[in-house]
């Protein structure tokens, strides 16, 4: 501790430091790895007694965030990682019982008649069709002609996807339910009881009515002292501030200039589809139908009205809690069209031939029970495999493009009254429509930038966040100039080793090691979290 209060002391000696660090923040990892020899041989983790490598680790994270539009970077290094872990655990299953996904098959469940699971929800978010297969065909004919990296990419996920699929069919299909097990499982769902009950809340007992003395509470004491939930355990607690970094006025009018000269080239492009995934951030084709209202702004009456063809923005929208820059194409418009339904349903779960046949024949004795008179929501209740349906009595209102592609043609092809099923991933959904919506519906492709913070502007807010830091390296000395410069001092307590998140912060795992290295009294230096900067001083520090 004594030697870090007297290196802060010398604050020119820490500014040229991190002069230094703004020179090493231009500068990728792997290529500063490479400078000094290192990297190649480090190890980020192991998986089923197999080392990953940092450097194996970081191309193939690369590599998934060219070809997929994650919502945070928990999200990219979760799916990552179930991916080593099934690689590193499944593929010698794989090859002991000879399961491969031949170049034949990947073309077939990509653009074939049996589109796999995951392809589906990946590839076909508006609905498997004739057109959206020639479509993605066309894309990915193209994508491997102008960039195979891409394709050998998105062809290594999707095949290694559907070897899992295969197993897990191979798995299932090999389970066997006993009549006992089975009968057990009805009665579990079918057989109900009653009973009676009187409730006193504890908040309804006033405190005078309650006597107790020292002896009570030694008592409990004694009786509760080795509990786990009076453990002390190991945790740290901080306090810090935030220099949140957003985009500058100029990072925005870039991204403006980006998309304005993309609007002129998009206006003479042969092929819409093809245009939109070359300039795509996520190397997809966004294409979706758009009704009146969906946006609330003025280019809310150009998309309703100008002729198809027309290039619309860019504008902003909001979507969560991001922001982005949208160009958008009109390709066709319909009037009065049916674009969303209400329908409730009840699912009985299969997968296989046999279960399915079991499961049509659970759905052929509801409907026997409909036709004389039984009460859908009550079969609901007692059915259906879908819980998240229940509280609703199965019902669902739904546009184009958001359910199991055979579940949403059943449902938009059923007539309104009428009992219809459908057979998806899932099962078999017995589906009666209640209420078809019209309205007038325009087609449009759309190419988005996010709105975020130019790596200049993330370099000026870390130099802020390190000044801060440095010159203001007590507990005292943080706290009087958090509150004279009007900043929000955060407090977190009892975080724990390897936890994720601490308050409001996603992925805070640089700020969690440094309260786990530091002492009592450290400031930190600047810790990069989402889109802010982070400067901490740690105020507690417990041990098991």
């Amino acid at each position: 501790m004594a030697m870090i209060e007297n290196i802060r002391k010398r604050k020119e000696l820490l500014i040229i430091f991190i002069g230094i660090g703004m020179i090493g923040f231009l500068i990728p990892y792997d290529a500063v790895m490479a400078l000094f020899q290192q990297g190649q041989n480090q190890s980020i983790g192991e998986i089923n007694g197999k080392s990953i490598s940092v450097e194996r680790y970081a191309q193939e994270r690369d590599l998934r965030k060219s070809l997929f539009n994650y919502s945070s970077a928990q999200n990219l290094d979760t799916d990552l990682w179930n991916q080593l872990i099934d690689e590193s655990i499944m593929n010698d299953q794989y090859n002991e019982v000879g399961l491969v996904v031949s170049d034949a098959e990947f073309e077939e469940i990509m653009f074939g008649e049996i589109i796999s699971p995951y392809v589906q929800s990946t590839f076909y978010q508006q609905g498997v069709t004739p057109e959206a297969k020639e479509n993605q065909r066309l894309i990915f004919e193209n994508m491997q002609e102008q960039n195979p990296g891409m394709y050998l990419g998105y062809k290594k996920i999707v095949s290694e996807r559907r070897a899992k699929e295969k197993w897990v069919e191979i798995v299932e299909n090999g389970i066997y339910v006993n009549t006992l097990d089975a009968k057990h499982d009805y009665i579990a769902k079918n057989e109900s009881r009653s009973f009676n009950f009187v409730l006193k809340k504890y908040d309804e007992i006033g405190d005078s009515l309650i006597s107790y003395d020292d002896s009570d509470i030694k008592a409990y004491f004694r009786k509760h002292k080795g509990d786990r939930e009076y453990q002390q355990v190991q945790g740290r607690d901080i306090e810090y501030v935030e220099f949140v970094v957003d985009p500058s006025e100029a990072d925005l009018s870039s991204i403006q200039t980006e998309l304005n000269t993309l609007k002129e080239q998009w206006q003479d492009a042969e092929d819409d589809s093809l245009f939109c995934v070359a300039n795509s951030t996520s190397g997809r084709y966004i294409k979706f139908d758009y009704r009146d209202g969906d946006f609330d702004g003025p280019e809310n009456e150009n998309i309703m009205n100008d002729e198809v063809g027309t290039i619309v923005g860019p504008y902003k929208q909001t979507q969560g809690t991001n922001s982005i820059q949208r160009l958008v194409k009109i390709l066709d418009r319909e009037n009065d069209k049916i674009d969303s339904v209400k329908v409730r349903h009840i699912l009985i779960k299969g997968v296989g031939d046999e279960e399915i046949a079991r499961a049509q024949e659970v759905v052929d004795s509801l409907k026997t029970e409909l036709a004389r008179g039984a009460d859908f929501a009550e079969l609901v209740e007692k059915h259906t495999e879908d819980p998240a349906s229940i509280p609703n009595g199965g019902e669902y209102t739904f546009p184009r493009g958001q359910m199991d592609p055979a579940f949403e043609t059943a449902s938009f092809d059923g007539e309104i009254g009428q009992l219809t099923e459908a057979t998806s991933s899932y099962g078999i959904h017995l589906i009666e429509v209640l209420d078809k919506m019209r309205n007038d519906v325009v087609t449009v492709a759309a190419i988005d930038r996010p709105e975020k913070a130019s790596p200049a502007t993330i370099k000026a807010g870390f130099t802020q966040a390190s000044e801060f830091g440095i010159n203001y390296n007590s507990i005292e000395d943080f706290q009087n100039a958090a509150d004279t410069m009007g900043m929000t001092v955060l407090k977190a307590s009892n975080i724990t080793r390897n936890q994720p998140n601490v308050s409001n912060l996603r992925n805070a795992y640089d700020l969690v090691n440094w309260a786990y290295d530091a002492e009592v009294g450290e400031v930190s230096n600047a810790i990069q979290v989402d889109n802010k900067w982070i400067v901490a001083v740690l105020t507690g520090a417990r041990e098991t």
